[in-house]
């Protein structure tokens, strides 16, 4: 099966792309880093790549550029989606669109895909509007709602940023009240093509069992590489009312009922943690 990844030079496309291209061979992927900036684009690069299957990890998912730049944000990720899934279903191809947990209530826990979304910033409303002109375009394509971690190519995934920090001994705050409930890029990434492969269609939330702190997180990352020193310090995310939380958190009960076992976080992050250390050893 060929796959044509689009944003395979962000975080989660280029790790797709690498992981399918381990697993299937350099033939099987087509790796498409444009942006596009009209229908015609879309319509060539797809065309062009004749794949069975089309990933969508396209994404302008700096919050704050969102807010400073909301044509284009909605245009990325809200318009653009929607093109690319007509362009797919008119000639017959398979569709992975990849969604946020941030398209939700931030006030409540473990949100149902089955209720109403409410995204409170310009980053989830254009990604609403990606998944509705996507699954309105053709309900059949699988849309997956993601919450992960790991390391990016770029350093800017909120994992680099602890371990940058530890590993230069620097003091870094992490968020008593944000919290997620992710999972390993790897396990994401098997999921989401395990998904497709065993027919599932529509709205998925692919995320982990745990709900967490973005402090818990940065201590645990601070606890494999430094356990005798303390570097990541409790704070709060500035908001509008102080006593206010931002829970990201997502139910994957649609997803465990198709899944046999979730990795807990921890070991996803042990197995992260030992991916840094390979490739500090083979740069050596």
């Amino acid at each position: 099966m060929k796959s044509l990844i689009l944003g395979a030079d962000g975080f989660l496309g280029k790790r797709i792309s690498d992981y399918l291209e381990k697993l299937q061979g350099k033939e099987s992927v087509v790796r498409e880093i444009r942006k596009f900036s009209n229908p015609q684009d879309v319509s060539k690069s797809i065309v062009a790549s004749a794949p069975n299957l089309v990933i969508n990890c396209i994404a302008m998912a700096d919050a704050d550029a969102c807010k400073k730049n909301p044509e284009l944000a909605l245009w990325v990720n809200g318009e653009l989606p929607g093109i690319i899934a007509a362009q797919c279903r008119q000639i017959g191809i398979k569709l992975i669109h990849i969604s946020t947990d941030a398209v939700m209530d931030v006030g409540r826990s473990f949100k149902c895909e089955s209720e109403r979304p409410n995204p409170e910033s310009v980053y989830g409303k254009s990604k609403l509007l990606g998944e509705n002109r996507v699954l309105d375009c053709e309900p059949h394509f699988l849309v997956c709602r993601v919450n992960f971690f790991g390391f990016s190519h770029k350093k800017k995934s909120l994992m680099d940023y602890f371990v940058q920090n530890i590993l230069e001994m620097r003091s870094c705050p992490g968020y008593t009240n944000v919290f997620f409930n992710p999972l390993g890029i790897t396990t994401t990434i098997k999921l989401i093509l395990e998904l497709e492969s065993q027919g599932n269609r529509g709205l998925i939330h692919v995320v982990g069992d745990t709900r967490i702190s973005k402090f818990e997180f940065g201590k645990e990352i601070e606890r494999i590489l430094s356990p005798k020193k303390q570097f990541v310090y409790p704070t709060r995310e500035p908001r509008e009312y102080p006593q206010m939380l931002r829970d990201l958190t997502l139910c994957n009960c649609k997803l465990r009922s198709q899944m046999k076992k979730i990795p807990h976080w921890k070991l996803e992050l042990s197995r992260e943690m030992d991916r840094l250390r390979t490739n500090y050893e083979n740069s050596d």
